[in-house]
């Protein structure tokens, strides 16, 4: 006998369905469950910057929990309805799960990266800034590494000036002895640095036009050498 990973709910011996991490975090009806029950608005709707970036790391925290997990998830019958799965391959998965006293996994089971979790924002700066804070400190998970603080300065990971400077760290840096050393200490400290600026618009200004734009221009330069 054990209990829903999702509602907590005690499952009879042998009831349930099992699920891959991939399937829980791919759900929306997932997520809108899980923030609410921690209290926290799945759309965002939070004014006061300050507040958006206090919200941010709650919501990371709770994130983090999910996408991490490299065990796979037992479901209740009412928490089922939440996931767009083959309901009979659950349940034979479970079946299996508990003819092997947990040990079986099945397919695809794993932690998954904060971009293939779908994850609802309200809009791509929180979609960042929850990236963000989930690659700050010694948090263990799959993902995929941004330019943080160009993406913080703009408000957008694919716009033309991010896309240009990740290319030159993939292309120029990261080839050479000394530009893997760079690009290692900006990613020590640039995650903490691009969410404070999330949450100070007029510092965001500053550091664009101050610090990133004249960057963009260099590397463009460098390119026409």
């Amino acid at each position: 006998m054990g209990n829903c990973d999702v509602c907590g709910k005690q499952l009879e011996q042998g009831a349930g369905y099992l699920l891959t991490t991939k399937q829980i975090a791919s759900s929306e009806r997932y997520w809108q469950h899980t923030f609410s029950v921690a209290g926290l608005r799945f759309d965002g709707g939070y004014r006061d910057p300050q507040q958006n970036v206090s919200v941010v790391h709650q919501k990371a925290d709770v994130i983090f929990q999910t996408i991490a997990s490299s065990t796979p998830w037992m479901t209740c019958d009412l928490c089922i309805g939440m996931f767009n799965v083959n309901r009979d391959e659950a349940r034979q998965y479970a079946t299996r799960w508990y003819d092997t006293n947990g040990k079986f996994s099945p397919p695809g089971s794993g932690a998954v990266s904060f971009e293939d979790a779908n994850i609802p924002c309200a809009d791509p700066m929180e979609g960042f800034m929850i990236k963000t804070d989930l690659e700050r400190g010694n948090r263990k998970l799959v993902s995929k590494s941004s330019c943080f603080i160009a993406t913080a300065c703009y408000g957008l990971p694919d716009c033309s000036q991010v896309l240009e400077l990740r290319a030159f760290r993939d292309e120029v840096l990261l080839n050479s002895r000394s530009g893997k050393r760079i690009v290692s200490a900006y990613y020590r400290i640039s995650p903490s640095v691009a969410l404070w600026l999330a949450g100070h618009p007029a510092w965001r200004s500053l550091v664009r036009w101050s610090l990133i734009e004249p960057t963009v221009a260099l590397v463009r330069a460098f390119k026409r050498t």
